[in-house]
């Protein structure tokens, strides 16, 4: 299967069965905000500017997986621009979400209260709104595998990348007429998986 068809049968799965991402996320945004009690602000930050900064670090790992969409280049007509402009744009995006969903989980119930666990899901729970928390926890797992099979496609190009410039075989950078994919893919990630094990 090549990179197209791979991403047109993603995006008809993506389009009828798990919904827009962006889309829950602001049905979720606009569902809390008539539960937000303003007094759950106050104080705004009583901790100070010091646990701030340590939430921020925390979120910052939120962010890590960006790179995955420099690492496509090679799938872009213009990746001069496309790449730049997928990135910011993304991040932009991703920045304005967090920032609301933050504001909204912290309005609906007080920060002390919120779990660990399932902090998004158990606000609204506590409010009655069973339905909203199934869809969270549904769109979560379904988050997940996609981040899980995104970081798939991207190792496939780091093995050829990894190949081609002699650091595994060379016949593992060739191409299959039949299947259109790494003839020794499999090889490659084993190897990956044995390398990146050593430190354990």
């Amino acid at each position: 299967m090549t990179i197209v068809e791979s991403t047109l049968v993603n995006k008809y799965y993506h389009d009828h069965y798990q919904g827009h991402p962006v889309t829950i996320v602001l049905v979720v945004i606009i569902i809390g905000a008539f539960e937000v009690d303003v007094s759950n602000w106050s104080p705004f930050a009583p901790n100070g500017s010091k646990s701030m900064l340590t939430g921020a670090t925390v979120a910052l790992f939120a962010c890590v997986r960006f790179d995955l969409v420099a690492n496509s280049a090679e799938e872009c007509k213009r990746p001069q621009g496309d790449i730049p402009i997928g990135i910011i744009a993304s991040l932009l995006v991703c920045v304005v979400l967090y920032i609301g969903v933050c504001l909204v989980i912290t309005g609906m119930v007080p920060y002390k209260l919120l779990g660990e666990d399932a902090p998004l899901a158990e606000a609204f729970k506590s409010k009655g709104l069973n339905f909203v928390s199934v869809l969270i926890s549904i769109r979560a797992i379904a988050g997940l595998t996609t981040t899980l099979l995104v970081g798939l496609y991207v190792q496939t190009g780091y093995s050829v990348v990894a190949a081609c410039v002699m650091t595994l075989r060379w016949d593992d950078s060739q191409v299959s007429k039949r299947m259109e994919g790494i003839v020794h893919y499999r090889d490659c990630l084993l190897w990956f998986c044995c390398w990146n094990s050593i430190p354990l």
